[in-house]
């Protein structure tokens, strides 16, 4: 639920309806910077752009690997604390299911859960 403030006075609670695009683009990250600046976090992910090698001399050239930002989210103290507790949650039942793959009971695990 969200609050649509109409006055100081009264607010009106509303459902938030989710929705992901069909054309967002879904991109890979294998980096990630996140700054506190003026309050605020700011989570930047990064794509490593691999040069094309063909030879260990063109190994050899190569003086630094390209990695380009893809995104960049900005997020007030209260969103970032949301995200970890979200993010160690979601880890926690990763594991978990892995664990039980790994020992063969796959009954019963989710991965995901919307908080």
């Amino acid at each position: 639920m969200a609050e649509l403030p109409i006055s100081s006075e009264f607010k009106v609670e509303l459902p938030i309806d989710l929705v992901v695009p069909d054309d967002l683009a879904m991109l890979y990250s294998d980096h990630m910077v996140v700054k506190n600046q003026d309050g605020m976090f700011v989570l930047y992910f990064f794509q490593h752009r691999q040069p094309v090698v063909l030879t260990p001399e063109e190994a050899n050239a190569v003086e630094k690997i390209e990695s380009k930002c893809v995104a960049q989210i900005l997020l007030t103290p209260q969103q970032m604390g949301k995200i970890l507790i979200a993010m160690q949650s979601n880890f926690q039942r990763f594991i978990k299911k892995m664990e039980s793959e790994a020992e063969g009971n796959t009954e019963g695990t989710e991965v995901t859960k919307d908080e």
